[in-house]
């Protein structure tokens, strides 16, 4: 029975990470012009690539006295990302031109009883800005959210967040350029060549 419940498991993880594009290959950089997006799609046996800004941000949450920090993930301009698709658990996604809302990951808005329409503040590159949930979504890439240095889960602590590409490259001043790339990789045979 354990063999079954096994076997279970792990193919509804397959499936799950199959339907939601989980990557295969992380890469995080200083700073990338977003033309090397192209020649790295040229490369044989890539399938789907997303070039996305990452940062860190210092988040203040209403009621919760202690320090709570956060990575922020930049979505592309319109829809899902390519790699790495979100599971939209209520609301929408953050709209393009709109700088301030933000999708949150599920284990952070339980912690922090957030639901779209709720607002905190952030730091992000220096800068405080009042970000506006739109959406609580889960992640094939944030399953076990630890925070950097961290061994163990703090989901009132750390979190993740996903705002709009134009609007975190602003924030993080890399306007044109990425600095994380996740891509999927064909499972057919590759030629090196």
């Amino acid at each position: 029975m354990s063999l079954a419940n096994y076997s279970s498991l792990m193919v509804t993880r397959a499936d799950y990470y199959q339907q939601y594009r989980f990557a295969d290959v992380f890469a995080n950089l200083k700073r990338a012009p977003r033309s090397v997006v192209e020649k790295v799609e040229a490369i044989p046996g890539i399938d789907r690539i997303s070039a996305r800004v990452e940062g860190a941000a210092k988040l203040e949450m209403p009621d919760f006295p202690e320090p709570v920090s956060a990575r922020v993930v930049s979505l592309p301009p319109r829809g899902q990302p390519a790699v790495n698709q979100l599971y939209v658990r209520q609301g929408q996604l953050p709209r393009p031109g709109r700088n301030r809302e933000v999708a949150i990951i599920g284990s952070f808005a339980d912690a922090h009883d957030l639901q779209p329409g709720d607002r905190f503040g952030a730091i992000i590159h220096g800068r405080r800005q009042v970000l506006t949930v739109t959406a609580v979504v889960e992640s094939p890439e944030f399953i076990y959210t630890i925070p950097p240095g961290g061994m163990l889960p703090d989901y009132e602590r750390y979190g993740v967040l996903w705002m709009s590409r134009e609007s975190l490259e602003a924030a993080m001043d890399m306007k044109g350029a990425f600095n994380s790339l996740v891509v999927t990789i064909n499972r057919g045979p590759l030629r090196i060549q």
